[in-house]
């Protein structure tokens, strides 16, 4: 009989056993991915009628356009002020000063907005503003949120503009609680200061356009401006009615409107008011013709006496 082949040299190392796959479990992260199971127990309410829930209402301009004068005049309003400025404003019909809580922090306003009862006896609740508020929020994000277990000076130290996504994912939980809010029953008014974006799109070179001034940066995430527009029911921007150029110069009357409806170079939107009034009226400190456009719906007669001439 042949003699069978010798064994191998021993090599000095160890032949390791086989490697096995984990048991298969449906509720454990795997690959990155998390699977839930889902409860059909759970009862839901099925709605049929119109959810009875307040305005949602972005109000930006450049300073001193007269925005926070112009939320005075909405239904009974009280004011979550990021700065002293209300403090110097009446209103202009009744000359008695704003209703008003003062919040120095990020958190101060929301703590605020997370107590409804604060609120009890009013109507629209206007954050004034909420520019300011992101400033806050810059702070908030630096003494609150680390890298690497260490904490940043600035927004720019955390690498790759993860700064500007955190400041962006704060703003959405302001957000978050003002819609709990219009829930509720309230109006929000969230005032904003201006600022030009840069906005892209397929088949055009990008282009500024003017909007509430938020942190925009679409390329990592950072979409706050994008954010707030896209969920209020109306974005009024507050400018000059008849601005334009000559000879290099801008020149105006100095009549303000407040624009209804957007334009290729700024953002405005109303869910409610139709395309054929783009600008309304803001003649002086006194003129509420916006907010009976928004919550009386006057432009319905206006339409009708349009149709019997």
């Amino acid at each position: 009989m042949p003699k069978p082949p010798a064994p191998p040299e021993s090599t000095g190392k160890k032949k390791l056993p086989p490697k096995k796959l984990p048991p298969k479990n449906p509720t454990s992260a795997r690959a990155g991915k998390v699977e839930q199971a889902v409860d059909p127990t759970k009862k839901y309410e099925l709605h049929t009628g119109i959810m009875s829930r307040g305005e949602k209402i972005i109000l930006y301009g450049q300073s001193g356009m007269g925005k926070t004068t112009l939320a005075t005049l909405a239904p009974k309003p009280v004011f979550v002020a990021t700065d002293d400025g209300v403090d110097e404003i009446v209103h202009p019909v009744t000359g008695e000063p704003l209703a008003r809580y003062k919040a120095d922090t990020f958190q101060d306003v929301r703590n605020i907005l997370n107590q409804p009862a604060l609120f009890k006896g009013f109507e629209t609740i206007v954050l004034d503003t909420a520019t300011e508020c992101q400033n806050y929020g810059v702070t908030h994000v630096l003494e609150n949120v680390t890298k690497d277990g260490q904490y940043m000076k600035n927004l720019e130290a955390f690498g790759y503009s993860k700064g500007y996504v955190h400041l962006s994912d704060h703003m959405n939980l302001v957000r978050h609680d003002l819609q709990k809010l219009c829930d509720l029953g309230f109006n929000v008014i969230v005032i904003c200061q201006q600022a030009p974006v840069k906005r892209s799109e397929a088949g055009v070179e990008d282009y500024l356009k003017d909007a509430p001034k938020l942190v925009f940066r679409p390329g990592v995430g950072a979409t706050a401006a994008l954010d707030f527009v896209e969920w209020a029911g109306h974005c009024f921007r507050v400018g000059y009615g008849d601005l334009r150029v000559k000879g290099k110069r801008v020149q105006s009357s100095g009549d303000r409107v407040v624009f209804v409806h957007p334009e290729v170079h700024f953002e405005a939107k109303s869910r409610t008011i139709p395309g054929s009034f783009p600008v309304v009226s803001f003649d002086d400190k006194a003129d509420d013709s916006i907010w009976r456009f928004v919550f009386d719906q006057v432009w319905k007669d206006m339409q009708a006496e349009d149709g019997d001439e």
